[in-house]
């Protein structure tokens, strides 16, 4: 085990001081640069659609639950995409045992938000019957290990899964109305746009941390997360925390997001394409 460092422990804040002041951090990296992210879909064989997000240290599992269920009567030909992130103890002492805490209920209702605003999914396409039948895909995002930046892993991970997704096909007896799943011919869910995250630390008016982690998100006053569509276009920017940020900085995290939004993609390209190439060699 490695030896505690007593000024860490003691002085937690003059420590991490000490490194920004030399443009550094604790584990090494400079301000402006992000952790290796790797991907991996069909991580769970019982969901319909799952993934494995690795951002650095952070690990997370989305797995895509779908269940038949009544449209809304506001929306009779709409089926429903519920994301819930949740936060255990067992992924870092930050996290206590109970009900979920504050971190996991804003990133849910976030991603929540982000999918029904912003037509990422065409939710007509999980209509079965109108006014009677449609698909509820409850997208669960576990974190396995928690090390910071839990937009970005999370909406990543919650992506992926998504573009996993097999729906069984659905047959209804003319006569009895009865319904039958086919888990031989299924579909894939038509995912209109693939938002991806890029979050910065504020620790003061003029320093931010690109992809912060645990002990980055611990030492400053809050976040921004900014979303980009595919093409580049701002989708969403989230704040959090008291810390001032000024248009000028909000526009270099943008172009900071832009710079790196062709390597996330690229990094979800090759995770489909590696699993749809296991699956065609399986007999």
């Amino acid at each position: 085990m490695a030896p505690l460092n007593s000024w860490e422990v003691i002085e937690p804040a003059n420590y991490f001081k000490s490194f920004v002041d030399q443009s550094s951090r604790p584990d090494g990296r400079d301000w402006n640069t992000a952790r290796p992210i790797s991907v991996r879909v069909g991580s769970i064989g019982t969901a319909e659609g799952s993934a494995t997000v690795r951002l650095g240290n952070t690990t997370i599992v989305c797995g895509v639950k779908a269940e038949l269920c009544r449209p809304s009567l506001e929306h009779p030909t709409r089926g429903f995409v519920v994301p819930n992130v949740e936060l255990y103890p067992c992924c870092s002492s930050t996290f206590k045992a109970g009900p979920p805490g504050e971190k996991a209920i804003s990133t849910s209702q976030f991603l929540q938000r982000l999918l029904q605003n912003n037509e990422i999914i065409d939710y007509e396409q999980l209509c079965v019957v109108p006014n009677k039948w449609a698909w509820c895909l409850y997208c669960d995002i576990l974190c396995l290990d928690y090390d910071g930046n839990l937009i970005d892993s999370s909406l990543l991970s919650l992506v992926a899964a998504l573009l996993h997704l097999s729906l069984p096909t659905v047959n209804i007896d003319p006569d009895t109305e009865a319904l039958s799943l086919s888990q031989k011919h299924t579909q894939k869910l038509t995912i209109k746009e693939r938002p991806m995250s890029t979050t910065f630390a504020v620790y003061n008016s003029d320093i931010q941390l690109l992809d912060p982690s645990a002990a980055d998100e611990a030492e400053c006053g809050g976040e921004v997360s900014v979303v980009l569509m595919e093409s580049g276009d701002v989708c969403s920017i989230r704040k959090t925390g008291g810390r001032q940020v000024s248009s000028g900085k909000v526009q270099g995290f943008i172009s900071t997001a832009q710079s790196r939004l062709s390597g996330i993609h690229e990094t979800l390209k090759e995770a489909l394409e590696l699993h749809a190439s296991a699956n065609r060699k399986e007999p």
